[in-house]
């Protein structure tokens, strides 16, 4: 590959593509190849960029292109401005930059947060990454707004390795279900988010990357601005959309004076994904928390009694518009609150949220241990038989319940 260039591919499901590093220098996403190390990809999209020119073996099936035109220049600008403040941060004690990466569905959001991420990691900061993207839960599971402090770059076969996240139930991956609550979601990890920068002057001075939803018209755009609102951003890089660019400058710029709003270009290998593809992306992120990525997990088959759990289920379904209710009433359903369910055949194969909440009042706006998958219902020996990271007693007895639902 001649310098400045970047190789595309597409692995479909089933399918595994080698890709070893012979010559030169190249990354992916800003993580860096090791030369003579064998990585390999499945069921996929993604690229490898060399600035200086390198020599790649590839092994296997795939649907491959290399291309000139890349905006890598504009991101690696993006990373030096970014750093540039984090140096200033450290030299006079005050707090690093604060990014939130906005655009519409498909337009390379996490992949620009990753490169950003792995960069700045590269230079030995400590960035926190956010993730608010229910849609694809890159950190944790779809349907979690979580955070992840980044030491190092992401790994191509360990992802974020055994760093500990911070994640908050919403419970489905369609904000459009229950709007309170994904906000009220988002104002509880930005206040832990931006305490640790208070707390944290190395974390402090690295900031943060904040990765949205592609949600951006309507009610999205009205949960986007309450996102900036609850993290106060120095910079929003906006990719490829000038709507929202537009937006974002009449509405949030004249709200935060200091805010800067930058376009961004987009890639020319980010692939549209249909539902079927999300679909599967998103079951793949599922097996993945539980198995590994290559089936090297072993996960931990228990054996629960109903009344060592209590489930409560957020409201993360149709709600009966206003207009349907009798004239002067309101709706009297809490779509905060979550409520508590009797077990019953409902749990099977489905993701549950295990809270460290000591009692049902703080379940919201505390953070999650970990996750079950329910494989077994038994109504007459009272228990449910459930797949866990770990074996050992449940940190809580109690477990969050939503939409989200996993066959193996």
């Amino acid at each position: 590959m001649p310098m400045m260039n970047e190789l595309r591919f597409e692995v479909k499901s089933g399918q595994n593509l080698k890709v070893k590093l012979r010559d030169g220098l190249a990354e992916c996403f800003g993580t860096e190849l090791a030369k003579g190390k064998v990585y390999t990809f499945s069921d996929c999209n993604s690229c490898i960029f060399t600035w200086q020119g390198c020599v790649l073996e590839m092994d296997g099936e795939c649907h491959s292109y290399v291309a000139d035109e890349t905006p890598m220049n504009m991101y690696l600008n993006a990373h030096v401005i970014l750093q540039q403040k984090r140096e200033r941060a450290r030299e006079t004690n005050t707090a690093g930059p604060k990014v939130v990466v906005v655009g519409s569905t498909d337009s390379g959001k996490s992949s620009l947060c990753r490169l950003l991420c792995n960069y700045a990691a590269r230079l030995g900061e400590s960035v926190t990454y956010v993730d608010l993207d229910i849609g694809q839960g890159s950190i944790t599971l779809p349907g979690m707004i979580s955070a992840i402090p980044l030491d190092r770059p992401y790994d191509l076969e360990d992802g974020f390795g055994m760093s500990a996240p911070l994640s908050f139930f919403y419970g489905d991956v369609d904000a459009s279900l229950n709007p309170k609550l994904y906000a009220k979601q988002v104002q509880n990890l930005a206040a832990v988010v931006n305490r640790r920068l208070q707390e944290n002057r190395n974390a402090a001075a690295s900031g943060a990357i904040i990765n949205t939803m592609g949600w951006v018209d309507g009610q999205g755009y009205q949960l986007l601005c309450e996102a900036v609102d609850a993290f106060v951003p120095d910079v929003i890089l906006v990719i490829a959309h000038e709507r929202l660019y537009s937006d974002l400058v009449n509405d949030m710029g004249k709200k935060h004076p200091a805010l800067q709003i930058v376009k961004m270009p987009k890639s020319g290998g980010v692939v549209t994904r249909d539902q079927s593809v999300r679909r599967k992306a998103r079951s793949n992120r599922i097996r993945e928390y539980f198995y590994g990525r290559s089936g090297e997990l072993c996960p931990h088959s228990t054996v629960i009694p109903f009344h060592n759990i209590r489930v409560l289920k957020t409201n993360v379904g149709p709600q009966a518009p206003i207009s349907a209710l009798p004239i002067g009433m309101q709706p009297r359903v809490d779509l905060i609150k979550p409520r508590e369910v009797t077990p019953s055949s409902e749990l099977l194969h489905s993701i549950l949220g295990v809270s460290l909440a000591d009692n049902n009042e703080t379940l919201i706006e505390t953070n999650l241990a970990g996750f079950l998958y329910v494989t077994d219902f038994n109504e007459e020996k009272k228990t449910i038989t459930a797949l866990a990271p770990c074996p050992g007693p449940l940190p809580s007895k109690f477990v969050l319940l939503g939409n989200l639902k996993y066959l193996e």
